[in-house]
């Protein structure tokens, strides 16, 4: 009995289901700590405010398991807020149909978004640029044109009906969980079975093993991107349609932080390769119920980012390998190397190149068990726990100046900085 149920806790699969296990405990744990967090209320108010930064973070896991990031997603919310509030107040008076004008004013806000993804992908794939330096820059760029569009201020609606479509619910389920929930279920199958999402993997995992497969890993990469910025206008309009206004200087800030650490959380590894779409809306949700239980227990707002930015560490402690070769046996080797991923016309092909650059890929560095790895995770909610009560009781001592910190010694240059002339 006890050999039977040892057998099987070591074929429980921890890692794999470590997201679960975090959100049940963390729900326990904040019903306990407060009698209003279970009401029914609380809970859909939990739901809405992730549903906008959790459609984000389902785009942004396509692209993290490519290999690349986004960084502009903040920027490119508020310009295409704008856009879509912009165009439906210079559409309504001409169409004289309210409802007309807003299906146009959103369709064109969803084009503006997925041309914002799409000129990323360029850059990145054509311009043969870091991902991490197009985003940075594109973010500057959007965030200056929704600046520049909406004079630096608040942009305000002149429909009724725009401002109702984002407060509105089905089956008690408010609007913008809804949307999340669908298109998380749209992308879940498309990750997992489809083409696309094999070569998303694919590319993510070893880019030289899936170029030499015949994947086309620049339009694999530009999709992604594009994708990411279809989501990030339907976060966009139901955020802005909730509000029935967009403020240009200060929405979507953050919201890249917060989308990339619900992907991380989810499961997806920052070096690309594998991921889960529902694992994100797991993440998603645990910084949503973090934030929510900061709030009722009246832990200071300039404290609560120590305890959310925490989750950051749990899986950039053991990446993933930097190629498809990784040890026999595992679950990661039987993922990428099994015959079955690709057609079948692509099967020797792909099994041939994968042998060759085998010898040259880095295997995994002593990854540790799901079970460490869940330990690691109970005992960071511990300590975080345990900073929030610590919080609660002893009052914050005044913030004085700081320190200067000491001056080191410059790095110099060893040798005379003129290159001598070569002798022959």
């Amino acid at each position: 009995m006890n050999s039977a149920l040892s057998g099987s806790l070591r074929k429980f699969e921890y890692e794999k289901y470590a997201s679960l296990i975090a959100l049940v405990a963390l729900f326990a744990i904040a019903s306990i700590l407060s009698p209003y967090f279970l009401q029914l209320q609380n809970v859909l108010n939990i739901l809405r405010q992730v549903s906008y930064t959790g459609i984000i973070a389902l785009g942004m896991t396509f692209v993290i398991i490519s290999g690349g990031i986004d960084l502009s997603v903040g920027s490119v919310a508020a310009f295409v807020g704008a856009v879509c509030i912009l165009t439906l107040n210079a559409i309504l008076p001409i169409v004289g149909n309210e409802f007309l004008a807003v299906t146009l004013a959103i369709l064109a806000g969803l084009a503006i978004a997925s041309l914002c993804g799409a000129l990323n992908g360029i850059l990145i794939t054509r311009g043969r640029i870091a991902p991490f330096i197009v985003t940075l820059g594109t973010m500057a760029i959007f965030r200056s044109l929704a600046l520049f569009i909406g004079n630096a201020g608040e942009v305000r609606s002149n429909s009724n009906l725009f401002g109702n479509f984002g407060m509105n619910s089905v089956a008690m389920v408010p609007v913008p969980v809804f949307v999340m929930l669908i298109l998380a279920a749209l992308l879940a199958v498309t990750l997992n079975q489809t083409r696309y999402g094999r070569y998303l993997c694919a590319v993510g995992s070893n880019v030289r093993v899936a170029t030499f497969s015949a994947i086309n890993v620049d339009r694999i990469k530009f999709l992604a991107y594009t994708l990411t910025g279809f989501v990030v206008g339907v976060s966009a309009i139901l955020l802005s349609s909730r509000f029935n206004a967009v403020s240009t200087s200060n929405m979507g800030m953050a919201f890249e932080l917060d989308a990339i650490a619900a992907v991380i959380i989810g499961g997806t590894p920052m070096t690309g390769g594998r991921g889960t779409v529902w694992g994100t809306i797991i993440g998603a949700i645990i910084l949503g119920i973090i934030n929510n239980m900061l709030n009722m227990l009246g832990v200071s707002p300039y404290l609560q980012g120590t305890v959310k930015r925490s989750g950051h560490h749990r899986r950039s402690l053991h990446p993933a390998p930097t190629g498809l070769a990784s040890r026999p046996g595992s679950s990661w080797g039987r993922f990428s190397i099994q015959r079955q991923i690709f057609a079948p016309c692509e099967r020797e092909a792909f099994d041939a190149i994968a042998c060759i650059i085998q010898r040259k890929d880095a295997l995994y560095p002593n990854r540790r068990t799901g079970m460490k790895r869940l330990l690691v995770v109970s005992l960071a909610v511990v300590m975080a726990l345990a900073m929030l009560a610590a919080c609660t009781v002893v009052p914050a001592a005044p913030v004085g100046e700081p320190a200067a910190a000491p001056a080191g010694e410059a790095w110099r240059r060893r040798g005379s900085s003129r290159r001598k002339p070569c002798r022959r």
